[in-house]
C-alpha cells in the first residue's frame, strides 16, 4: 500500500468516526431527556406504602397519588366509598369484590371507557369527570344511581341513560349536539349540559314535572324554544354565553327564581314580567356593563336602553324594587 492509499484509508476512518460520533450525539439529544423524564416518574400503588389498605375499611381515598391502576381491593368487601381523584388510572377494573360500594370517584384520570362495574349494583354516586370517555355505556345494572358526573369527557351523544333514582346528571364540557333520550329519568332534578354543541332546546317533556335546574350555558343556542315552558317546576335556568337575541317563551316558568342570560346578543329586556318568583337575574346588554340583580317585584313595563336614559333608572321602570347585588364577569358553564 503506497503512502497516498494509506492516507486515504486513515482519512476514511476519521470520517467514519466523526459520523458515528454525530449519531451518538443526536441519539443522546433525542433519548436522554425522555429517559430522564421517565426516571422521574415514580408510580405508587394501592396496598403498598404509603397507601396501605385495611381490608375492613369502608372509606378509602387517595388523591394525586400517581396511581396507575386499581389493585389490592379484592379483600375490601366492606368498602362503600372509594376516591382516587387525580391519578393515572387508564382502566376501570379491580372492583369486582366491592359489591357494597356506594360512591366511586375517579375524577381526573385517564379512563377511555366505562367498563367492569356491572357488579356494583349499590352505586349511588359515580364521578368519572375529566377523563377521555367517548360513550355512556355499561351502566345497565346501576339502578340505584342518584348522581352521575361525566363532566369534561369526549361524549357525543346522550344515550343508555336509564336510572329510576337519578336526581343529578352532569354532562357539561363534552361534544353533545342534541338533547335526547331523557325519558327514563323519572326523578331527575338537575341537568347540566353547559359547554357542548347544542343548538335547539327540545325533548325536555319527560322532565316536565321534576326538573328544577337546567344549565345550557356555553352552547350554540339562538332561540329560546316554546318547548321549555313545559318545565313547570324549573327554579334555575342558565343560558349564558349563547347567541340568543330575544328573551321569549319564559313567562310560563312560574317557579323560576334565577335566570342567567349573560353574554348573549340581547338588546332589550322583555318577556319576563310575569315571573313573580324571579329573584336573581344575570344579563349583559349591548354597550352596558354586566349586571346581577336581585328582584323583588315586577310590573308590566319593558326595559330598553333608550338614549339619554340611565340604565339602572330604566330597570326601575320594569322592576318596582331592585337591589343590585354585584357586578361580575365570572360564569360557570
Amino acid at each position: 500500500m503506497n503512502q497516498n492509499e494509506e492516507n486515504n484509508d486513515q482519512q476514511q476512518q476519521q470520517d467514519n468516526q466523526v459520523i458515528e460520533n454525530q449519531k451518538q450525539v443526536e441519539k443522546k439529544v433525542v433519548v436522554q431527556p425522555f429517559e430522564q423524564e421517565k426516571q422521574k416518574i415514580q408510580y405508587k400503588y394501592l396496598g403498598q406504602p404509603p397507601f396501605e389498605i385495611n381490608p375492613e375499611e369502608e372509606d378509602i381515598s387517595c388523591i394525586e397519588g400517581r396511581i396507575p391502576n386499581i389493585q389490592a381491593l379484592d379483600k375490601c368487601i366492606n368498602l362503600k366509598r372509594l376516591c382516587l381523584r387525580t391519578n393515572l388510572i387508564s382502566k376501570l377494573e379491580g372492583l369486582q369484590n366491592c359489591v357494597l360500594l356506594e360512591e366511586l370517584d375517579l375524577y381526573d384520570n385517564r379512563l377511555i371507557k366505562i367498563e367492569n362495574i356491572e357488579l356494583l349494583v349499590n352505586l349511588e354516586i359515580l364521578d368519572l369527570s375529566f377523563n377521555n370517555i367517548k360513550k355512556i355505556e355499561n351502566l345497565e345494572n346501576q339502578k340505584k344511581l342518584k348522581k352521575l358526573f361525566l363532566l369534561s369527557n369526549k361524549i357525543k351523544k346522550i344515550q343508555n341513560i336509564d336510572f329510576p333514582e337519578l336526581t343529578m346528571l352532569e354532562l357539561g364540557s363534552n361534544k353533545i349536539s342534541e338533547i335526547e333520550n331523557l325519558d327514563r329519568l323519572p326523578k331527575l332534578r338537575e341537568l347540566f349540559l353547559g359547554k357542548n354543541k347544542i343548538q335547539i332546546i327540545k325533548n325536555l317533556e319527560p322532565l316536565a314535572d321534576t326538573l328544577e335546574l337546567l344549565s345550557l350555558s356555553c352552547n350554540k343556542i339562538q332561540f329560546i324554544q316554546p318547548e321549555i315552558q313545559c318545565l313547570k317546576n324549573l327554579n334555575y335556568l342558565q343560558i349564558a354565553e349563547n347567541f340568543i337575541t330575544n328573551i321569549e317563551n319564559l313567562n310560563g316558568l312560574q317557579e323560576l327564581e334565577l335566570l342567567d342570560l349573560a353574554h348573549n346578543k340581547i338588546t332589550k329586556v322583555q318577556g319576563i314580567d310575569q315571573l313573580q318568583k324571579l329573584q336573581d337575574f344575570w344579563l349583559l346588554m349591548k354597550h352596558q356593563q354586566e349586571f346581577h340583580l336581585r328582584l323583588q317585584y315586577n310590573n308590566n313595563s319593558v326595559i330598553s336602553n333608550n338614549e339619554g336614559t340611565n340604565f339602572y333608572q330604566s330597570i326601575q321602570l320594569y322592576f318596582k324594587s331592585v337591589q343590585i347585588i354585584e357586578q361580575s364577569s365570572n360564569y360557570l358553564c
